[in-house]
């Protein structure tokens, strides 16, 4: 037989096997683990503003809808539609009539929020001495530190 097309093939299969590694080291690799757990960390910080902004506005008596929330928070409708979708999957919200409620695991999740955000409030205005016009924007940054 001639194996002479063959000579030429060790190249190729050297490149397959390092373009398999390297796509097992991305999978699997700390830089994969490192966007994970930043994606896991973005939704856990969406969800407790959400959890958040729904308990402060039913205890303002006002009906908490998904476009309410999405002009609240600032996203798109069909991104806040997303969210509140994995929420209610994960029993945090409920929704009756088009109305989003605080579900018992939502709510005590939301006061744990609102808990930490008004420490940290406590914390930078006693201890750090931000300014008042900085209060609320950066316990809102720091909130989630205390509830991981």
């Amino acid at each position: 037989p001639d194996f002479s097309a063959l000579q030429g093939m060790g190249w190729i299969v050297s490149i397959l096997t390092v373009s398999m590694l390297a796509g097992c080291a991305l999978v699997n690799g700390p830089v994969s683990k490192y966007v994970r757990k930043r994606q896991r960390l973005k939704e856990r910080a969406d969800f407790e503003d959400i959890l958040r902004q729904i308990l402060q506005m039913q205890q303002d008596g006002k009906a908490v809808t998904v476009e309410s929330l999405a002009g609240t928070l600032g996203k798109s409708v069909p991104l806040m539609r997303r969210i509140v979708g994995r929420m209610t999957e994960r029993e945090l919200l409920s929704i009756e009539n088009q109305i989003v409620h605080l579900t018992s695991d939502g709510n005590r999740w939301a006061m744990h929020v609102l808990r930490a955000h008004r420490l940290w409030e406590s914390y930078l205005a006693d201890e750090a001495r931000l300014p008042m016009t900085r209060l609320h924007t950066q316990a809102e940054r720091e909130e989630h530190r205390l509830s991981e």
